[in-house]
């Protein structure tokens, strides 16, 4: 299982491109160390589930991408905090 390290800072999350490669088990472990920000949880819909994020603990996400693609990631809201998960074949 691959593991990436990510935080979710005031400016958002860090990293915000992922490269991964399709049918490749993945870990985010994510650790929120902002209070002010609207990414209190991280979801993709289709690709990972909404998570919570609470402040200055380390989440962990798990999952495998089947398809390949660029996937947006982020707060619930999905307006302005978050990222692009990149599946590669």
């Amino acid at each position: 299982m691959r593991t990436i390290e990510m935080k979710v800072t005031e400016a958002g999350f860090e990293p915000n491109e992922v490269h991964v490669q399709a049918g490749e088990a993945v870990r985010l472990d994510i650790k929120r160390v902002a209070a002010r920000t609207c990414a209190t949880s991280i979801e993709s819909p289709g690709l990972l589930a909404k998570t919570r994020l609470p402040l200055g603990e380390k989440v962990s996400v798990e999952f495998t991408p089947c398809d390949s693609g660029s996937f947006r990631f982020g707060c619930s809201m999905q307006m302005h905090i978050g990222g692009t998960l990149v599946v590669a074949r």
